[in-house]
Formats: C-alpha cells, structure tokens, sequence
C-alpha cells in the first residue's frame, strides 16, 4: 500500500481561514511548531546583534582614544553597544515574538480552554491577524480587548 503524501500548509494559509462551524462542533487548528527553524533564527539573530556591536564598540572606542580623553574602557563601550544592538533587535521582532506566543498557545493548549471561544475567528486566531495587520501595539491593545468582550456568550462574526 504507497504513502500517501501529508499535505502540508503554511500558518498563514491557516489562520487566513476563520474557524469552521459545523452545527456546534468548532474545528481546531494546531500549528505544527518548527523548533529547529525558531532556535536557527533566534541563534542567527543573537550573533548577528553581537557582531553588529562588537564593530561598533571598536570603531567608537578607537574614535574615542584618537580625539577625546575618555574614562570608557573598551568593555565598558561593549557592554553599551551591546545593550543597544540587542534591545533594537527585540522591539524590530517583537510582533514575530507575539505571534510566536500564540501560535505556541495554540499548539500546546487543551481543547477544552480553546473551544470555549464564542466568537469567529477565535481569540487567538483574532490576536494574530490583528497583530499582523495594526502592528504591535494597536493589535496587543485590540487583541486583549478581545480576550475580556470573550467571556459574555454574545458571540458571532468580529474581524479585526
């Protein structure tokens, strides 16, 4: 008997859809979560900050030593660039981060916290295109807006 091929989508292709109602019965999506591909970027990203501001703590503290008298040692210089680069980094991926976190909510949490959702998309499923489309901070703000009107059982359509 062959294999059959399993069909494989991507999260957006998934999460584009709303969940499907079949009378009461809802349809759950759990993402399949790439654990070498998150810990690939993450590590990437990290060497990439740290190099990023290893160059650049040389080049100032060899500008520094040339034209000023400085009290900054070279790690100190390090450390400050080092700080930058990184925080930079987090606020350039914080909407992936969030998306991260949810899409590992979805994964990982039982069916019966997420079939109490009322409402089409579901709250998480809301989170994410809201994140995705209003950008961080609108789309935390919307997101959890959503989260508190999910608890009265007034449910229906509601897109971000």
């Amino acid at each position: 008997m062959p294999k059959t091929k399993r069909q494989v989508f991507s999260i957006w292709e998934i999460l584009d859809k709303p969940t499907v109602y079949n009378g009461e019965i809802k349809r759950i999506v759990r993402p399949v979560i790439n654990k070498r591909a998150i810990v690939l970027y993450i590590v990437c990203h990290l060497l990439i900050a740290g190099l990023v501001s290893l160059v650049g703590s040389y080049a100032i503290y060899f500008f520094a030593q040339g034209n000023y008298s400085t009290s900054l040692s070279w790690t100190n210089i390090f450390i400050i660039c080092a700080l930058i680069c990184y925080s930079l980094l987090f606020l350039i991926n914080l909407r992936k981060i969030l998306i991260s976190f949810v899409l590992f909510y979805q994964a990982k949490a039982r069916e019966e916290i997420r079939m109490k959702c009322v409402f089409t998309p579901s709250c998480s499923e809301y989170m994410i295109h809201s994140l995705k489309k209003h950008g961080v901070i609108i789309g935390l703000i919307n997101g959890l807006k959503r989260l508190k009107r999910c608890k009265f059982p007034n449910g229906g359509e509601d897109y971000p």
